[in-house]
């Protein structure tokens, strides 16, 4: 594990534990982490291998801003795929690959420890019939009084 993959971490895991507390990522946090990013792989490599990790970071704000369009994910995670994308440049895919299946199981595992796997089932399959039959993506339904925003995307990919 490199330092970047190490730093990387912990921004995700503070991230985590600011949303857990207070419902968002800060703004700060995300663009503390950018520019510091910015500035190891001009220390490391030169500005010339910058362009790789900032076409991630584009790639990644389009794909993900996507998500957060179909309210799938918040605007920090957004911020926080950006931010990935800047600090491990190619090596991203591999990394969210990996953190998208340890995101499932531990999804998964929290479903069935809450006991809601059905209850969770059922509204994404109704959700699923529901787009299908209007014939277009719609955005997913969240309800913030029974569904708790406890990180488990910055969790796991922390």
């Amino acid at each position: 594990m490199n330092i970047n993959q190490i730093i990387l971490s912990l921004v995700f895991v503070l991230a985590a534990l600011f949303d857990r507390r207070d419902n968002r990522v800060p703004n700060t946090l995300c663009l503390s982490a950018g520019i510091l990013a910015v500035l190891m792989i001009w220390y490391e490599k030169g500005w010339e291998n910058i362009v790789p990790s900032l076409l991630m970071a584009a790639i990644l704000f389009i794909l993900f801003f996507s998500f957060w369009m179909f309210r799938i994910i918040g605007a920090g995670d957004v911020k926080l795929m950006m931010v990935s994308g800047l600090f491990l440049g190619r090596d991203v895919l591999c990394f969210l690959i990996c953190a998208g299946v340890c995101t499932a199981l531990l999804s998964f595992f929290l479903m069935i420890w809450r006991r809601n796997l059905g209850r969770r089932m059922g509204v994404f399959l109704a959700h699923v019939r529901q787009c299908l039959m209007e014939q277009s993506i719609l955005p997913y339904p969240f309800d913030k009084n029974t569904e708790s925003g406890d990180g488990g995307i910055r969790v796991t990919y922390g």
